[in-house]
C-alpha cells in the first residue's frame, strides 16, 4: 500500500500476515522501527518510511513468490473489508484496491513473472467477482500476453457488470484488434480488424474530445 501511497491500519496488517496478530504487531511496531511509521495524518495507519523505500523492498528485494503471496492476503483482506462496506466504492479501501489490481502496476511488479499476476488474480476472484473492474484488470492482462479466448472470457463478465464502461469499450476494440493480427486466414483477419475499427472509430467519435485513449 505505501509504495501506492495510501497508509495501512494495524489490523490490516495483522490479518495479512500468517503470523499471531500480537506478533504480527510486535514485528511492525518494534522489528521495523524507524523503517514502518505512523502516517503523520492519520496516526492509527502505518506506512513504509518513504514510497520510495516501498518501491525498492517490492521491485529489488522481495522475492517474488513471496511478494505475491503478499498481495493475495493484503487482497483477501481488502476483500472482507469492501463486502461489508456498503459505501464500499467510495471508501479509501476501494481506491487501494483498484490501484493494486491494475494490470499495468502488476505487470511493472512482475515483469518476467507473468505466471504470478495469472495466480494473483484466479486467487482472489471469489472476493471480486461482482465488481466488473477486477474482469476488467485481468481481461486486458490477458489480451496484453496473448491469451485471446481467457481475456475476451473475462471481458465479456465485465460487460456484464458494467456495460456502459468506455475503458471496457476500447479493450474489445483492442481485442477484435489483436484478434485480427492473429488470425489464421485474411477473411477471418479482415473481419476482425473491420469489428475493431467499429468499435473504436466510433468511441473516437463519442468521447473524443474529452479522453484521446482511444486514439
Amino acid at each position: 500500500p505505501t509504495m501506492h501511497q495510501p497508509p495501512i491500519s494495524e489490523g490490516q496488517v495483522s490479518a495479512a500476515m500468517a503470523r499471531p496478530p500480537a506478533e504480527s504487531i510486535a514485528l511492525m511496531r518494534q522489528g521495523l522501527s524507524g523503517i514502518v511509521l505512523p502516517h503523520p495524518w492519520s496516526p492509527e495507519r502505518f506506512a513504509i518510511r518513504h514510497p520510495v523505500v516501498a518501491e525498492f523492498v517490492i521491485t529489488e528485494v522481495a522475492p517474488k513468490e513471496l511478494l505475491a503471496d503478499a498481495y493475495i492476503r493484503y487482497l483477501q483482506v481488502i476483500g472482507h473489508e469492501l463486502s461489508s462496506d456498503r459505501e464500499a466504492r467510495r471508501s479509501r479501501t476501494f481506491r487501494i484496491y483498484r490501484d493494486v489490481i491494475n494490470h499495468e502496476s502488476l505487470h511493472q511488479t512482475f515483469p518476467k513473472h507473468t505466471h504470478l499476476c495469472s495466480h494473483i488474480y484466479d486467487s482472489v476472484r471469489e472476493h471480486f467477482e461482482q465488481d466488473g473492474n477486477f474482469w476488467l484488470q485481468y481481461g486486458v492482462y490477458e489480451l496484453e500476453f496473448g491469451h485471446l479466448d481467457l481475456s475476451e472470457n473475462y471481458l465479456l463478465q465485465a460487460q456484464g457488470l458494467m456495460p456502459h464502461s468506455e475503458e471496457l469499450t476500447t479493450a474489445f476494440g483492442h481485442l477484435y484488434m489483436t484478434k485480427a493480427i492473429e488470425a489464421e486466414g485474411a477473411a477471418a483477419a479482415e473481419e476482425y480488424k473491420a469489428d475493431g475499427e467499429k468499435i473504436l472509430k466510433a468511441q473516437i467519435a463519442r468521447i473524443g474530445p474529452r479522453d484521446p485513449y482511444p486514439y
